[in-house]
């Protein structure tokens, strides 16, 4: 949908939503080419040394799994190629993370829901922030590091497939991220790690910043990839300085777009979108047939970018 204002610039949500911005409303941040410190080889190399993420998934559906069952179902009628008609396919992506990863070899499957997820922020001093959060997205966005902060493992966007088992990708890193599109981009719709590892605790230190000092910004800039983005930088640039002898042996292992290392998680990304074509090539029908994995032989897992919270943000703003 695009609303005729001013100015209108599009960006990419964690769930991949085209968000508008304009009249009067946050901008994003034109992204300049990174310094050579985005180039730094530690982490690009496994290291058995370093502890890796524990074998848990997290999913997350606010409403609860009742709700999203009903959403499902809906889609089947739904308008093509509209987040509620992407919604039909969210319990077999959800299931394709259980076949990849099952239980007799050591997985662990999680649903956080509303009620588990305020529980969890009461129990770690985060509920204060997350009631000051006005939207749902904000919150999931807040509980996405919060569950990764008590727990580790990774946590997946429900329109994420998976395609074969993550183990390797995550073994001997402490935490993986993966940049969604040529801006170096961090999306948080994939992220993994071990229990307590301190970029969450920079991550949520950065959320309470910006939520005190601009209340009013968007969910790319509060608690979205912006945020994650710019923490992730800092993080970096901060190693980078750091001597040998001051490494305290956490790392982040970053799947870059340049060299193509993020096709592991986004054979679709956010580049993608500006051609509404490729939603249907390159998702859409392969989701209807159920045959992405065949399509993405390469890939781990794919991000379909369903966007299914995306129409309920849009009326709690006012958009």
């Amino acid at each position: 949908m695009m609303l005729i204002v001013p100015l209108l610039v599009f960006a990419i949500s964690c769930n991949g939503q085209p968000m508008e911005y304009g009249g009067g409303g946050p901008m994003p941040r034109v992204q300049k080419p990174r310094q050579p410190i985005r180039e730094i080889k530690y982490n690009l190399v496994h290291s058995s040394k370093k502890p890796s993420a524990p074998k848990i998934i997290h999913f997350i559906w606010w409403q609860g799994i009742e709700d999203l069952v009903a959403r499902a179902e809906s889609g089947k009628t739904a308008e093509h190629n509209s987040p509620d008609w992407r919604a039909q396919f969210i319990p077999r992506w959800i299931e394709s993370w259980k076949i990849q990863h099952p239980t007799s070899r050591g997985w662990e499957h999680k649903m956080w829901d509303e009620s588990s997820l305020i529980n969890l922020a009461k129990e770690l001093n985060y509920l204060d922030l997350m009631n000051k959060l006005p939207e749902r997205i904000k919150k999931i966005d807040l509980s996405r590091y919060l569950i990764l902060l008590k727990h580790g493992g990774i946590v997946t966007d429900v329109d994420f497939e998976s395609f074969k088992p993550i183990d390797s990708l995550i073994q001997g890193h402490s935490a993986v991220l993966a940049e969604e599109n040529a801006d170096q981009s961090i999306n948080c719709a994939w992220i993994a790690s071990i229990p307590q590892h301190p970029i969450w605790t920079n991550v949520l230190n950065e959320i309470s910043k910006r939520q005190l000092k601009e209340p009013n910004r968007g969910v790319m800039y509060i608690t979205g990839p912006r945020m994650l983005t710019y923490v992730s930088e800092e993080w970096e640039r901060a190693r980078w300085e750091m001597t040998s002898d001051q490494d305290d042996g956490y790392d982040i292992y970053i799947l870059r777009h340049a060299s193509r290392d993020n096709r592991l998680l986004y054979p679709y990304h956010a580049d993608h979108m500006g051609d509404k074509n490729n939603r249907e090539i390159m998702s859409s029908s392969c989701s209807e047939e159920n045959n992405c994995a065949k399509k993405y032989p390469n890939s781990y897992a794919m991000h379909h970018f369903a966007a299914t919270w995306y129409d309920h943000y849009k009326i709690e703003i006012n958009l």
